[in-house]
């Protein structure tokens, strides 16, 4: 039995009796937010001003940086044609496993490609990258984990976006799942890995060549605006203590914007404040705003991660916006980009993959006259006990 049900019946019940007065206090709190919302719509330079002293004392300080637009604002989507180009990419991996009788890697890439105004077929490109020998291991000598392997797929998705949308008709929308920001970078690190610095290069080219770049969150959980309205709160000059304190605590900037925008509404632009925006500078310093990409009552909310220069661009902004819209609309009630959907479909790698590849490495190995290791006792007992059911 994986789960102790009766010894967590009791934590159940416990969970259930305590949700509705705990919901009661998110209520609270949210209404107050609200509140403090509305009385700080208008002072963006004083805010900014708390944001970057409460940064010299927080070193590791994420919340959002007003701007131009007031907190409050609500932006409908703008009519006016589609790109001339929409380039989504999503990516997969397989993560080296010492346990296996063959030790590899993957990256795969998806890449969907689609021309509005053409009526041509969308294009569906795969590019897979297997990683061995040398190319296993990190600087130290040790074999590359989940992250440095997440890295390399993040970087892979750029190389390819900046690839074919200087092949693409202009203009050209590209877009990933999630932020454009990666927290993968150690924040105690003296140098960025270099890895990184190619991301940053590629994110440069795609800006050089005006090629809208946005990274899409779905319902997000961030509290970005939220934690800006708590360090209004702490008065001029707050100690530690104070900027310690998360009294909004459980409140995300999706719930408390949901009732300022209407379907297909935007909000304020935001700049990021946060430790790897010394690495995002200039015309690739990050930037996001939410959009309600629903089209009932409840608001289905998604944060937009975009680079600065295009933030600075009301008609490239506006293309963005209606853009994501009209990518929403085509999955009906489940509002996300349907060029996203097909890329993710494209890259995905399934256990069934791993298999086969472990068989294609083994296979070439013995025609070389090198036998495969065999898979490690732990490994074959698992497999023996039916428990492996995921990629991993």
């Amino acid at each position: 039995m994986p789960v102790n049900y009766q010894q967590i019946k009791e934590q159940v019940r416990k969970l259930g009796e305590l949700t509705p007065a705990y919901q009661q206090e998110m209520e609270t709190r949210l209404a107050f937010a609200a509140q403090r919302l509305q009385a700080a719509a208008g002072r963006n330079e004083e805010l900014r001003a708390k944001v970057e002293a409460a940064a010299q004392k927080v070193s590791h300080l994420r919340c959002a940086i007003p701007l131009a637009e007031p907190l409050d604002t609500a932006i409908p989507m703008q009519p006016g044609e589609l790109p001339g180009t929409i380039l989504a990419a999503d990516g997969s991996q397989i993560i080296p496993d010492p346990h296996a009788a063959v030790l590899f890697g993957v990256v795969n890439i998806g890449i969907f490609s689609f021309h509005p105004h053409q009526g041509s077929t969308p294009q569906e490109i795969t590019h897979t990258d297997l990683l061995y020998l040398d190319r296993l291991y990190n600087p130290s000598g040790g074999l590359i984990n989940e992250e440095m392997i997440s890295m390399l797929r993040d970087l892979e998705e750029r190389r390819l976006l900046v690839q074919h949308a200087a092949e693409a008709a202009c203009p050209v929308v590209t877009l990933t799942d999630g932020p454009l920001e990666l927290f993968r970078e150690p924040a105690s690190a003296a140098l960025p890995d270099p890895r990184f610095i190619e991301y940053l290069d590629a994110l440069k080219e795609l800006a050089s060549r005006r090629v809208v770049t946005a990274g899409y969150v779905d319902r997000p959980r961030a509290d970005l605006l939220v934690r800006l309205l708590e360090l209004d709160m702490f008065g001029e000059s707050p100690g530690m203590d104070e900027l310690r304190m998360h009294p909004l605590q459980g409140i995300t900037d999706a719930a408390l914007l949901g009732p300022l925008l209407p379907p297909g509404h935007r909000s304020a632009i935001f700049g990021l404040q946060s430790f790897s925006g010394k690495f995002f500078k200039d015309e690739i310093a990050l930037h996001f705003f939410y959009l309600n990409a629903g089209t009932g009552r409840e608001p289905w909310l998604a944060r937009v991660e975009i680079p600065a220069w295009l933030a600075q661009d009301e008609d490239t902004l506006a293309l963005l916006q209606r853009t994501l819209i009209a990518e929403c609309q085509q999955l009906g009630q489940s509002a996300y980009p349907y060029s996203l959907l097909r890329a993710h479909e494209i890259a995905l790698v399934t256990l069934q993959d791993k298999e086969y590849l472990e068989n294609m490495v083994g296979l070439e190995l013995l025609k070389q006259g090198i036998a495969p290791q065999v898979k490690s006792h732990k490994q074959s007992l698992k497999d023996m006990a039916g428990t492996r059911t995921r990629l991993k």
